[in-house]
């Protein structure tokens, strides 16, 4: 009996009456329940059980009488009011299924929004050295704690509304007390009411309570240093967010980086079609990381359509990010300086090699128009490499102490990448967003409008759908090369609809051409 009102008091309140937050060894609690001085964790004023009703502590306090004669039998807990239903609020009762199915959605909101914030706040993980002292201060806040700061009064009010029936008698024996009650068993024993007594149901949530509402479907796991999360090939069904630490980001093509508190790493797998990772993460110091599993990253992604926008995009920075870096560790390679208005290159002549630029800018023009520019650590001039084309754009430095570029040769550069298909498909992602670009700015006749977007999409959205399709897309691209391909015209598409819904919003429209500069830099 007395081990039965243990089970009541968890099923009534989510938690353990010996071990609150379930870290306790089987010794600790064994010493917990031999102590005749350790008082029972129940009353109106304690936080785990002051949602209950009198009934149900009476029942629990009756159970869990540490005096075997003065406690309950089964006859006589058969027999307790709680137990019969008499001191039970059928009014409550009813249509507590429907609150508990709000509440459930409620949660995977919650859950989404955390999870959208963590993908948002991952750019502002990469240093910046004119900004360490912030970026320390913030790498020593967790995911969850920030999260919850963000929490507002929407929030609450709907957890309030949850827990409401309208109010209660003010006795404390239906109202919200049993509602709460029911909602204890779906987790949410944290949730808490103060003032019950007269039935305001002010509601009190703490930090504790919201990594509570969190973890359910995101494990909190600890990883120690020189750990060796997954490697590169291997199938993977999660990703995970980092709380604190710093993880190495390894390539088999030599690539490192690092990835900090507050960063995330596993999307790849889980947006690769074969699930397969394209690197390999070890711990580089002891790690702690929220991971989320595919089941529930699939969710939070098909709930968000702009989330599942900015990881896609993210994933794809990333991978031109890692193809840039490989193109710059290869040797042999001859460093070539130019003077302020000097070209590399000229549009319309044959070319078979491409520039990675070292120091000074690099001023892209098709037509005499701007497409962009090229700095330190961009490339320039792969378009004709790929495509076997002539030049359709003119590289001009405009730098005033000159620049610097690595001229890399067609033979060279195409041995890389049949060594490194993960390269040819970054080179070929890039190509496609600038030839996009190209296109757009003769159809405009000015520089590309990185500072209103929508001029740009509405220059293509000729048949003003709000959308683009595919004849969209064909139709501006034969403005710029007329023997351009419907096999090209279907991996522009591959390129710019990151939602893979065969059309391109407006949203997936800004997030491909109009990046922001930390996002960049990612890798």
């Amino acid at each position: 009996m007395w081990a039965l009102g243990v089970i009541v008091y968890i099923m009534l309140t989510g938690v353990h009456p010996f071990d609150a937050d379930g870290r306790a060894s089987d010794e600790e609690i064994e010493a917990a329940v031999r102590d005749p001085d350790l008082p029972l964790p129940l009353g109106r004023n304690h936080p785990y059980t002051r949602h209950l009703s009198s009934s149900a502590m009476d029942l629990i306090r009756r159970l869990m009488e540490r005096d075997p004669k003065r406690r309950l039998s089964a006859f006589e807990m058969l027999h307790h009011p709680w137990v019969t239903g008499e001191t039970a609020s059928t009014r409550v009762m009813a249509g507590s299924d429907k609150r508990l199915n709000r509440f459930r959605r409620f949660k995977t909101r919650l859950q989404t929004q955390f999870f959208a914030d963590a993908v948002g706040w991952s750019d502002e993980a990469i240093p910046s050295p004119s900004n360490e002292n912030e970026e320390a201060a913030r790498r020593r806040t967790s995911l969850i704690e920030r999260s919850f700061k963000t929490v507002g009064g929407k929030e609450i009010d709907a957890i309030r509304k949850l827990m409401s029936n309208g109010g209660g008698n003010g006795n404390g024996n239906d109202g919200a007390a049993i509602d709460m009650g029911m909602l204890a068993g779906e987790g949410v024993p944290m949730v808490r009411t103060d003032g019950e007594e007269d039935g305001d149901g002010v509601i009190d949530m703490t930090m504790s309570d919201y990594n509570d509402l969190l973890s359910e479907n995101m494990k909190q796991k600890y990883f120690p240093k020189g750990h060796v999360v997954y490697n590169e090939g291997d199938t993977g069904n999660h990703m995970y967010l980092i709380n604190s630490g710093t993880v190495s980001v390894l390539s088999k093509d030599g690539i490192k980086n690092k990835r900090h508190a507050g960063d995330f790493f596993g999307e790849d797998a889980l947006l690769h079609p074969l699930k397969v990772h394209s690197t390999t993460i070890k711990c580089k110091t002891p790690v702690h990381v929220i991971e989320i599993s595919r089941e529930y990253f699939e969710k939070y992604t098909a709930s968000s359509s702009g989330l599942v926008l900015a990881l896609r995009e993210k994933d794809n920075i990333r991978k031109r990010n890692r193809a840039k870096a490989l193109l710059k560790l290869q040797s042999g390679m001859k460093s070539v300086s130019f003077r302020r208005g000097e070209r590399l290159f000229t549009e319309g002549d044959p070319g078979d090699s491409l520039y990675i630029i070292k120091s000074g800018n690099v001023d892209i023009t098709t037509k005499g128009h701007q497409v962009f520019v090229a700095m330190e650590g961009n490339f320039a001039g792969e378009h004709s490499l790929l495509t076997g084309r002539a030049r359709n754009t003119t590289a001009t430095c405009i730098s005033e102490g000159g620049c610097v570029a690595t001229h890399m040769l067609g033979p060279d550069f195409r041995q890389l990448m049949d060594a490194s298909p993960q390269l040819k498909e970054a080179l070929f992602d890039m190509m496609n967003r600038r030839e996009f670009k190209k296109a757009v700015v003769l159809r405009l006749g000015h520089e590309f409008p990185y500072l209103n977007p929508r001029e740009a999409f509405d220059a293509v959205d000729v048949n003003r759908r709000g959308v683009l399709h595919v004849e969209d897309v064909t139709e501006l691209m034969r403005t710029l090369d007329k023997d351009y391909t419907d096999s090209e015209v279907q991996a522009m598409m591959h390129t710019l609809d990151l939602s893979k819904d065969g059309r391109v919003s407006f949203d997936e429209f800004k997030k491909v051409f109009v990046g922001d500069i930390r996002t960049t830099q990612s890798m």
